[in-house]
């Protein structure tokens, strides 16, 4: 009887711990998410510290951090906040981007009276690094009316277009006479 005692107690140890360290062996998949792709997949165990990876790139764009709720950002994910999770199930981790814009920037039009000298148009407070090209030129001569479009670009933010009106007006002659004959 006892000998039989031990064999069933030695069963049930062996089956306790099989089990124990099947829950322990269970994988799980930890997806760090990119606009809807996988940026990185990384396999990992409950206990398991989870590494978070290299920042993402997006053009035009800035890296905010990693959060647990796609498109709300109200729960930041850190290596921290990771290690403190209890981890029983397959579960995704997403980038969260903002978009970069130029700003304060502006394109103002402007009226002058035709005199023969070129007459311009500028965008003011253009940032540091940032390039504008004029669609027309924003150089003009003769009387007329110009819808100039600026065309602003920098590094990594978005490109900004802008338009104004150069008027140039025809110039009235005063003091001249004409006389009959």
């Amino acid at each position: 009887m006892k000998k039989l005692l031990i064999a069933v107690l030695s069963i049930v140890m062996t089956l306790a711990f099989s089990l124990s360290l099947t829950a322990c062996g269970k994988v799980y998949t930890v997806s760090f998410v990119t606009d809807g792709d996988v940026y990185q997949a990384v396999e990992v165990k409950s206990s398991d510290a989870i590494e978070i990876p290299a920042d993402p790139v997006k053009v035009n764009h800035t890296f905010n951090g990693w959060y647990l709720d796609d498109g709300t950002w109200q729960l930041p994910v850190t290596e921290e906040s990771l290690s403190e999770m209890e981890i029983t199930e397959d579960f995704s981790i997403y980038a969260y981007f903002t978009l970069n814009t130029i700003e304060g920037v502006t394109f103002e039009g402007k009226t002058f009276t035709y005199n023969g000298t070129e007459k311009k148009i500028e965008v003011a407070g253009l940032p540091e690094g940032a390039t504008v090209e004029y669609n027309p030129s924003n150089v003009q001569t003769d009387a007329g009316v110009y819808e100039i479009t600026a065309t602003i670009t920098k590094d990594n933010y978005e490109t900004k277009t802008l338009t104004a009106t150069l008027t140039i007006n025809e110039a009235q002659m005063t003091g001249i006479q004409f006389n009959n004959k």
